[in-house]
């Protein structure tokens, strides 16, 4: 099915335009996966070949489903479920911008090489 922006994320009664706007207070891995998670979605959706991110999305996909982002915000710095947050956002964000997988689109880069008079 489709997911739009008012679809509930997951288990933090919010929607996914909430949760991706929501700062990650106190470091809340929830909240910083988010992000990494509805960017890689949207260029999954976008056509971007999710071959090299997919394990990761499955992954954070399985997280959601099963904690809250308040379960989530309560774990400390060191914690191993909270580092796993942590490195599943670090994964998403090498393969968003295009460090690993399809890479990036050149087009940005050339719309920002233009000058306009």
């Amino acid at each position: 099915s489709i997911i739009g922006e008012d679809s509930t994320f997951f288990l933090s009664g919010k929607s996914y335009y909430q949760v991706f706007w929501t700062p990650p207070k106190r470091g809340n891995a929830c909240y910083i996966l988010s992000r990494a998670y509805i960017a890689a979605d949207l260029n999954f959706w976008n056509g971007a070949d999710p071959s090299e991110a997919q394990e990761a999305f499955d992954e954070a996909t399985t997280l959601f489903d099963t904690y809250t982002p308040e379960e989530i915000g309560e774990l400390k710095g060191g914690n191993s479920l909270r580092q796993q947050f942590i490195a599943l956002k670090n994964l998403l964000d090498q393969y968003n911008n295009g460090f690993i997988g399809p890479g990036n689109c050149n087009s940005i880069y050339e719309a920002r090489s233009v000058k306009i008079n």
